[in-house]
């Protein structure tokens, strides 16, 4: 199961700022997720619903949810962003979550 949670600048920008790709996925029986780039409530809806559709499927099949963050490659992250993510981490379900290549100043914030 793969999923992608695109958000592109506009075609015709002439900014320098990257898009990003966040992506949830399953490999080897652990959900996989992988932040690029900024954040926002938006970016973190979409690999919430990501995420939640590769749950229902272990669930499904009476399978443990383990779950694996890289957060190396993500930007920004917008107060939006935050809260959504805690609101998620305190209601889902799930075995086991690890989370790595979070900021100090991320890590600081989520507290």
């Amino acid at each position: 199961m793969f999923a992608d949670s695109q958000s592109d600048s506009e075609p015709n920008s002439t900014s320098s700022v990257p898009s990003h790709v966040n992506r949830a996925f399953l490999e080897g029986g652990v959900i996989q997720q992988k932040l690029c780039g900024d954040q926002t409530g938006e970016t973190v809806d979409q690999l919430t619903h990501d995420t939640e559709l590769i749950v229902e499927q272990l669930q499904a099949k009476q399978e443990p949810v383990l779950i694996l963050s890289d957060y190396t490659e993500v930007g920004d992250a917008d107060q939006a962003s935050r809260e959504k993510l805690r609101d998620v981490l305190g209601t889902r379900y799930f075995d086991r979550i690890a989370v790595f290549g979070v900021s100090p100043a991320l890590r600081w914030s989520a507290n």
